[in-house]
């Protein structure tokens, strides 16, 4: 049963559409997988959620996305933590008829799914992670987003405690839980001074130019290797990056250059350029 992983999506359904064509996919037996960030930056982010809940639906557990940074945007809009002004391109989200259904299919994808074929995330791990531990700490996050507690879950900075029916003891469970979220969404390079070890550093150029001191994660010797692929997006500016352990597909498909996917059981590439069309805005 070969499996197709599709890089960052952000919002390009027409460019999705390209891409499909492309793919000796058979969508009776095959898997087809995507690294997240299905929304934002491109203007069909509605098109492109329906089209993954429609994958969902007729592909069951072969079909598997994760969520992105720009995914947990989306839910923090949603949740009017965020200001929906700034992130134009995810408004017709939250307009959409079905935007309700929308936002709970979101919130009920998976933020890591291990399988003999690979581990799928979108962004990095830390190096103390194994598996058994990505796991664990993913499913905690899985359940916080499908929890009354999800706003709070994906908020940016300190978590509000400002809510009467939300417990001291749980908002500093949610830390940890915060933590697993924006590592597993968010992480490039990590800090590899011995008094801020394994920090996240906030740089999202190509690794070439990171400062001294930040590293990419998947350059340390972490727990989490494993004789299959670690495959992952988010990192535009690294582009394309394939390995034995470790795969990164976004190749900057929002930024007008390509959507990319690969086959896991051989790593052939697929690759279509980005339709203009995808990137227009849109009144």
């Amino acid at each position: 049963m070969p499996t197709y992983v599709i890089g960052d999506i952000h919002g390009c359904r027409r460019t999705l559409e390209r891409l499909l064509q492309e793919l000796p996919f058979d969508p009776a037996c095959d898997a087809l997988w995507t690294t997240g960030d299905l929304v934002n930056r491109g203007n069909d982010s509605v098109g492109v959620l329906r089209w993954a809940r429609e994958q969902s639906d007729q592909l069951g557990d072969r079909f598997r996305t994760v969520i992105g940074n720009h995914d947990v945007h989306l839910l923090a809009c949603a949740a009017g933590s965020q200001d929906p002004s700034r992130r134009p391109a995810l408004r017709p989200v939250l307009d959409a008829p079905d935007s309700a259904e929308l936002i709970d299919f979101v919130r009920g994808l998976p933020v890591a799914v291990s399988t003999r074929a690979a581990l799928l995330i979108h962004a990095g791990l830390l190096p103390t992670w194994s598996r058994a531990t990505v796991a664990t700490r993913a499913r905690r996050v899985e359940e916080g987003l499908q929890s009354e507690l999800w706003p709070l879950l994906v908020q940016r900075g300190s978590p509000s405690r400002e809510r009467a029916d939300v417990a001291d003891d749980l908002v500093v469970d949610l830390q940890e839980e915060r933590q697993t979220l924006a590592v597993l969404t968010r992480a490039r390079c990590l800090d590899q001074r011995d008094d801020r070890l394994h920090e996240m550093v906030d740089f999202s150029g190509p690794p070439s130019e990171a400062p001294p001191h930040a590293v990419p994660w998947f350059t340390f010797d972490g727990k989490w290797r494993d004789d299959s692929p670690v495959v992952f997006g988010h990192w535009a500016a690294l582009g394309l990056h394939l390995q034995d352990t470790v795969m990164g597909l976004d190749s900057g498909c929002s930024w007008g250059h390509r959507l990319s996917a690969v086959r896991l059981e051989d790593q052939r590439v697929f690759q279509v350029p980005v339709v203009p069309r995808d990137l227009e805005r849109t009144a």
